[in-house]
């Protein structure tokens, strides 16, 4: 089983996550066991990398290791 903590932000949001504990597909708990916190600093940076993706400024691992292997040299 995996757990995640979500952060609801939207009320209908709220509603699906009740609606898949009641179809048991999902179990809602309020205890805040091995909670990360992030800093403003952290979040910021996901932001900024879930834009990146979107917008498709991305490249490869293999790309990545041409980089760092001609910059290596």
């Amino acid at each position: 089983m995996k757990t995640v903590k979500i952060d609801i932000i939207h009320p209908k949001a709220e509603e699906l996550l009740h609606n898949l504990a009641d179809l048991q597909l999902i179990n809602i708990s309020e205890a805040e066991e091995n909670i990360v916190h992030l800093s403003s600093e952290q979040k910021e940076m996901l932001i900024m990398s879930e834009k990146d993706i979107e917008y498709g400024n991305i490249i490869s691992e293999k790309e990545l290791d041409e980089i760092d292997s001609a910059w290596l040299q």
